[in-house]
């Protein structure tokens, strides 16, 4: 069953597992994120968050706290650029909902053009220097944010927004 973008601030999916998750090496009991985060130069050690941007912050937190049970960690609000919400739905998952503050920032701007939805999906990794230096070797174009995330740019992702940080999101029990 999907949902619509409109109604949910995202399309949502819900599924009853089936033969596709039997294929899934990351659902089998001797899986291990152990090379990826400890051995790989990217030094993954999960999804830190997926951001999906909403025009209202309070209807987003309502259906991401009520539709679908999830757990509030905190608040944020980015020097009058954007709001933020962080919140845990389910086990291992947190999303960052995102109302923009200014009509001409990115996330304004890509909120004018595809409306409400999926923005960015952040990786949280051990060594945000080796994995820009990884990166780097391989072409990829990073763009700093900071001290404790960066960018691939776009068209070197396809033209997605893939972030990776060394920040750990106050209150994540994970």
């Amino acid at each position: 069953m999907w949902t619509h973008p409109k109604e949910t601030q995202a399309l949502l999916e819900f599924a009853v597992g089936g033969e596709f998750s039997v294929n899934d090496v990351r659902l089998q009991s001797a899986w291990s994120s152990a090379f990826w985060r400890d051995q790989h130069p990217l030094g993954i050690e999960r999804t830190s968050h997926i951001t999906v941007l909403v025009r209202d912050l309070r209807a987003g937190l309502k259906t991401y706290q009520t539709a679908l049970g999830g757990t509030l960690l905190h608040q944020e609000e980015s020097a009058g650029q954007k709001q933020s919400a962080f919140v845990a739905v389910g086990e291992d998952t947190v999303v960052e909902l995102v109302q923009p503050l200014s009509a001409s920032n990115p996330e304004g701007v890509e909120l004018a053009q595809n409306g409400e939805g999926v923005y960015a999906l952040t990786f949280k990794t051990t060594n945000l220097q080796r994995a820009a230096d990884f990166l780097q070797s391989k072409q990829q174009r990073v763009e700093w944010h900071g001290t404790e995330s960066f960018a691939l740019n776009r068209d070197d992702a396809f033209g997605m927004v893939m972030r990776f940080t060394q920040r750990r999101i106050p209150n994540d029990p994970r």
